[in-house]
């Protein structure tokens, strides 16, 4: 038979699950339920079980918990290689939304995209899929409507939109006319 877990008085001032339901990190999430269970008398082998983990992971949430309390369950920014994009994002935004406006005729894409990136910001993405993402980072769609073309009318697309609402139809070319 196992030692008795000695759990902290602190952990009873909690409601983990709670809390586990409103935390938007995955990772988060999983170490306050974990201390859910450890609150209801689970022993480390049956929380390492439920939540799929290691024993010794469970361990050291308890003592993380135990030292810093549920700010040290938190998870911290981790290591790695800044974004190519890493301080310019709201000019490639900017830019990127300019390129839509100005654009006369079909649509744009992301090889388009890519393109302006590597010549206005010096940024090589080699393949399309990192311009999607990096579109999804910066909150935009890749999915574009389509540009405007030079010859339209606005005045007569308004017109023609107003004539749709009503149902009489012009007799010589099948257009509605508006009722009067």
């Amino acid at each position: 038979m196992s030692r008795p877990i000695t759990l902290p008085q602190k952990i009873f001032d909690y409601d983990f699950k709670l809390l586990s339901q409103t935390e938007a990190h995955p990772r988060t999430r999983i170490r306050l339920l974990a201390l859910s269970h450890l609150q209801n008398h689970k022993n480390y082998k049956q929380v390492a079980t439920y939540m799929q983990v290691d024993i010794t992971s469970v361990k050291m949430w308890l003592y993380r918990f135990r030292d810093g309390g549920i700010e040290a369950l938190q998870e911290k920014q981790r290591s790695g290689r800044k974004s190519k994009s890493y301080g310019l994002n709201e000019k490639i935004s900017i830019a990127i939304k300019d390129m839509q406006d100005n654009k006369i005729g079909g649509r744009m894409t992301l090889t388009d995209i890519g393109q302006m990136l590597k010549s206005d910001f010096k940024l090589d993405y080699a393949n399309p899929s990192s311009v999607r993402y990096l579109l999804t980072q910066l909150g935009l769609s890749w999915i574009t409507s389509r540009s405007k073309h030079p010859k339209q009318d606005l005045k007569a697309q308004n017109l023609y939109k107003k004539l749709q609402t009503n149902s009489h139809r012009c007799p010589t070319c099948g257009h509605r006319l508006k009722q009067s």
